[in-house]
């Protein structure tokens, strides 16, 4: 089996952004490995085989820094789970129709899905984020002026999500 250069490019390129866990991207990682192994057998173009063991390098510092983060990240309390907080509980205002699809469980994954406006969806998340970092803060007992600094930032993020959808978005 040939390769050529630009066909492993194109391949490399487009399978990072499908990808939306850590277990994806392993699978991921294994093609790509496999990959270079057919390469290496057919004699392909050294500077195609040195791009894909680049890009095995970069797929497992993501894969490491992925499963590091799920790991470290306390979850923010579920959107039904109530929290008791001495002070009243903002709205999470990036739950609109510019951010349609996003939950406060799966903003996450979401975000890293292919579709058709990645800059939307980067910006969705970030202020899901936010919003459950706010959440967080509450849940471990911040002040509420501690709490609305996280808040401000995910109003702010929000706004600018929304602007996005409203002037910007990809058709």
């Amino acid at each position: 089996m040939r390769y050529t250069w630009l066909a492993a490019l194109a391949l490399l390129g487009a399978a990072p952004a499908a990808a939306q866990s850590a277990g994806e991207l392993r699978a991921q990682l294994e093609e790509t490995k496999a990959m270079l192994a057919q390469g290496e057998a057919a004699g392909m173009d050294a500077s195609v085989l040195s791009t894909l063991r680049e890009t095995l390098a970069m797929l497992e510092e993501t894969i490491r820094e992925m499963e590091a983060e799920e790991g470290a990240a306390s979850p923010a309390p579920a959107a039904e789970e109530p929290l008791n907080a001495p002070y009243p509980v903002k709205p999470n205002l990036a739950a609109t129709e510019a951010c349609a699809g996003f939950t406060e469980q799966n903003y996450r994954s979401r975000a890293l899905a292919a579709g058709s406006d990645v800059q939307l969806d980067t910006m969705c998340a970030q202020a899901f984020e936010y919003y459950a970092m706010y959440k967080r803060a509450i849940a471990q007992g911040y002040s509420e002026a501690d709490a609305n600094r996280t808040y401000d930032a995910h109003s702010k993020s929000a706004l600018v999500a929304n602007d996005f959808y409203a002037n910007n978005r990809a058709d």
